[in-house]
């Protein structure tokens, strides 16, 4: 129990200054630059997932997995010499498309800072710690990207108020995490550099990932395209939707690390292995709940705190919020620990597929009769959708 303790503790280090940096940086932007700030930063960072999650492929979902069942430390490499290869190109070319169109939609003072956050959060793509995940190595991760990611939040915060911009955020965000990459890079390769890696293995990762990778694309469009659709067609519900948006997201990615980070301890087991996962699963149901009941109770204040009362909350979004995250967090679960292990990544990519196409569908018309909360709701209702299709055919299953 202490070596899962610790190993959960290392994976949370990242996403936990993640937060972090969003409850003291997000009242800066808010004060220095206003809506007009954390909507660029928003804005950059939306896109920017897109291209990072796109740009990923399937390697997030099934890549641990691999790591996992990989024979020796010389597999592991060349498998994530592959995924390099196969990421790196496609993050560069879709990025380098994203950034006139973010340029264009965000405020003429937050250019430069939007496209910014859009480069940074593009080359998060190129992550390693689903490959750490895998190998059970969360030191790693903690010294790669954790520490340099605590940094680069050490620097901004006087930097922003020095400058009175969110330019400096923005900037030595996009510094650290590629001292990120760089240091993941010398860490999994060594002095030997990275194994040759050809053409025709990369086209096959194209090939096999085809589903995933459209999946893919469908669920980060989906996350991550409203704000840019919004800020098109109604434009007056999009300081609503980016504040509850950039916390839903902070909330998601402090708590999404725990399936990963408990996949190579359940998929070790000697014996009980098949406890391990219900142990697993459980481990996150109940951190789901008390995500959703704890935010009840330090949602309102924090929200009014971040956002400095310029955006008004009431309890239906914080309602929305908790339970976002709560269910996103489920449906991670149940993927990463019960359906890809057993092979089952196709359901996973079509369902998240179907269902995000419809979320996609329904953003807009949602926010032109709900408003900003309308659309933000597509979230929790997408997740519902696919958690009770996973349990269903899971029940299914059990009972043949």
């Amino acid at each position: 129990m202490k070596i899962l303790l610790r190993r959960v503790a290392g994976f949370a280090m990242l996403p936990g200054l993640s937060m972090l940096a969003s409850l003291v940086l997000l009242p800066l932007i808010a004060h220095f630059d206003g809506a007009a700030g954390w909507t660029g930063m928003a804005l950059g960072q939306s896109v920017g997932a897109l291209v990072s999650l796109v740009g990923g492929l399937a390697w997030p979902t099934v890549g641990a997995q691999r790591i996992v069942e990989a024979e020796d430390a010389d597999t592991r490499r060349r498998i994530f010499a592959v995924s390099l290869m196969s990421r790196g190109p496609l993050i560069a070319l879709l990025a380098t498309v994203a950034l006139p169109a973010v340029w264009w939609l965000a405020a003429p003072t937050q250019r430069l800072s939007t496209a910014c956050f859009l480069t940074a959060t593009s080359l998060n793509g190129l992550t390693a710690s689903w490959y750490y995940a895998g190998t059970g190595s969360p030191r790693h991760l903690v010294v790669n990207e954790g520490i340099t990611r605590f940094a680069g939040y050490a620097l901004a915060i006087p930097a922003v108020i020095i400058s009175n911009s969110t330019l400096s955020y923005a900037a030595l965000n996009l510094v650290f995490v590629i001292v990120a990459i760089g240091l993941n890079y010398r860490t999994i390769f060594g002095s030997r550099g990275m194994p040759h890696v050809g053409w025709a293995q990369v086209r096959e990762v194209y090939q096999v990932h085809f589903l995933g990778s459209l999946a893919r694309l469908a669920g980060s469009a989906h996350s991550y395209l409203p704000t840019s659709l919004l800020s098109a067609t109604a434009p007056s519900v999009v300081p609503l939707f980016t504040a509850i948006d950039n916390v839903y997201k902070s909330g998601c990615n402090a708590v999404d690390f725990l399936p990963s980070a408990l996949i190579e301890w359940m998929q070790t087991a000697e014996t009980n292995a098949h406890r391990r996962k219900v142990v697993a699963i459980t481990v996150c149901m109940v951190i789901a709940s008390l995500v959703f009941f704890g935010w009840q109770l330090i949602g309102p204040a924090l929200m009014r705190f971040l956002y400095q009362g310029v955006v008004t909350f009431g309890p239906v979004e914080i309602l929305a919020i908790g339970a976002s995250v709560a269910l996103a967090l489920l449906v991670d679960a149940l993927e990463l620990l019960d359906l890809v292990p057993r092979h089952g990544e196709n359901l996973v990519f079509t369902t998240e597929l179907v269902v995000s196409l419809a979320g996609i569908i329904a953003v807009v018309p949602m926010a032109l009769v709900f408003g900003g909360i309308g659309a933000f709701a597509t979230y929790a209702i997408a997740s519902g959708v696919k958690l009770s299709i996973f349990a269903g055919q899971r029940f299914l299953e059990s009972r043949r």
